[in-house]
């Protein structure tokens, strides 16, 4: 983790125990001392009165009559923490239902990969924390672990992030560096933080900057710095220039 930010204080709310337990058992290993588990809506309460906690994963469905939703409602009400929703159901579905309360920092959906939450829960972290930092726009920033260190990433600078084949991980490509970076999550974590118009999910192992292109061939996309094509299919060329064209009409009707 980075000397400027400590390690968070962690609840994890989860009416599975193995579920709950697995979760706990990860973040130790990996190095977080601090994860205290509750079950129900007043455990929960109470744990998260009497631990200083700083970070929350939360789920949705606690067996009960009070909801996970219950549960953040009653501790945004004071205390601004981030919520990573653990949930069996569609992300869009789970956005649904929080949205008028709460903008969930990360989704983790079930059945999950324990060994992922940790670089999960250090770029949620991290991004709560930007505005610790002074002197620089880190709203422009993103923070990953990369080998045990800190890696600040430009969200503009970012070209596009495709899945490692075979792997729980994704390459990040920027328009500076040749050498991709290189980061243990699964792309449906990391696409939760490129969500402005000009990232396109081509498809779903790739991630597209549309300010970064600077050719669409007949079976590749050519990014700024860059004279090497990045192939995509014939569907996937079409999703892009429709795309593209869409992303043209809505900054023209915006600008008159």
């Amino acid at each position: 983790m980075n000397d400027l930010i400590s390690m968070p204080r962690i609840l994890i709310v989860e009416d599975n125990v193995s579920h709950s337990v697995a979760l706990s058992d990860s973040l130790q290993k990996a190095g977080y001392e601090y994860v205290i588990i509750a079950s129900r809506y007043g455990e929960a309460l109470t744990a998260f009165e009497n631990n200083a906690i700083d970070l929350i994963i939360l789920d949705i469905d606690l067996g009960g009559s009070k909801t996970g939703i219950d549960v953040a409602r009653e501790i945004l009400s004071s205390k601004e923490v981030p919520i990573i929703i653990l949930t069996g159901m569609e992300e869009a579905e789970v956005y649904r239902k929080v949205k008028e309360l709460f903008l969930p920092a990360a989704f983790l959906i079930k059945p999950f990969i324990t060994r992922n939450l940790p670089h999960l829960v250090d770029l949620t972290w991290q991004n709560f924390n930007k505005d610790r930092f002074s002197g620089q726009a880190f709203s422009e920033y993103l923070f990953f672990t990369v080998n045990n260190s800190i890696r600040k990433v430009l969200k503009s600078s970012v070209s596009y992030i495709i899945t490692v084949k075979g792997h729980h991980k994704v390459e990040i490509y920027e328009s500076h560096n040749k050498e991709p970076l290189v980061v243990n999550l699964v792309m449906r974590h990391v696409a939760q933080y490129f969500t402005d118009w000009n990232f396109f999910r081509l498809s779903r192992s790739l991630i597209v900057n549309l300010n970064q292109i600077s050719q669409i061939e007949d079976n590749g996309i050519v990014f700024e710095g860059s004279t090497e094509p990045l192939y995509i299919s014939m569907l996937n060329r079409s999703d892009l220039l429709k795309k593209i064209q869409l992303a043209k009409g809505t900054k023209a009707s915006g600008a008159g």
